[in-house]
């Protein structure tokens, strides 16, 4: 062969990749890799937290819509107007959970842009501290509210008591930088 003639033409090993042809590791690099120096049982811990998360925020969706569906005129304004944010807030912790399990790199982007502060313990148990305040301000369906409200709290309380005792089973976040 002459050494005009294209790389694929040769015999033997390609000397690049083609991009298709790339790792797993290397396309997936957003993923939560397992490391031999992360303590025991992490992976476990980050499952259960986010299992608890998503079952949370599925809770105050439920709350919220109940709510905003008792509903009866104008007087109950508010009930309809802390039903919506109980919704919103609800779909934002569930979606931030899902990305934080399967990354896709555009919503986790959207995430640190604007809510950055739920990538740390401090700012999830912050938020989640103030979901579960708003929750107790539903009217109707007052015993799921109690109920969502004291979750919230008590999933907050949880990460600030487990992020102080054994902070290595919380990852640290790259912040975002424009």
């Amino acid at each position: 062969m002459s050494s005009n003639d294209p790389e694929w033409l040769e015999e033997g090993e390609p000397t690049k990749a083609h991009p298709s042809d790339q790792s797993d590791e290397v396309l997936s690099s957003n993923t939560n890799k397992t490391n031999p120096n992360d303590p025991p049982y992490k992976a476990y811990v980050k499952s259960a937290f986010s299992f608890f998360f998503l079952g949370g925020a599925f809770m105050m969706a439920c709350t919220g819509a109940l709510g905003i569906g008792t509903a009866n005129g104008a007087e109950d304004t508010g009930t309809v107007f802390v039903g919506l944010y109980l919704l919103m807030f609800a779909a934002m912790l569930f979606i931030f959970e899902l990305v934080l399990l399967k990354p896709i790199t555009s919503i986790e982007m959207f995430f640190k842009k604007n809510f950055g502060f739920l990538y740390g313990p401090i700012g999830k148990s912050i938020f989640l501290i103030f979901i579960g305040i708003l929750s107790f301000g539903l009217e109707s369906p007052r015993p799921l509210a109690i109920g969502t409200g004291c979750v919230m709290v008590f999933l907050a309380t949880a990460v600030l008591v487990v992020n102080g005792k054994w902070p290595e089973y919380f990852d640290k976040h790259e912040k975002y930088h424009p």
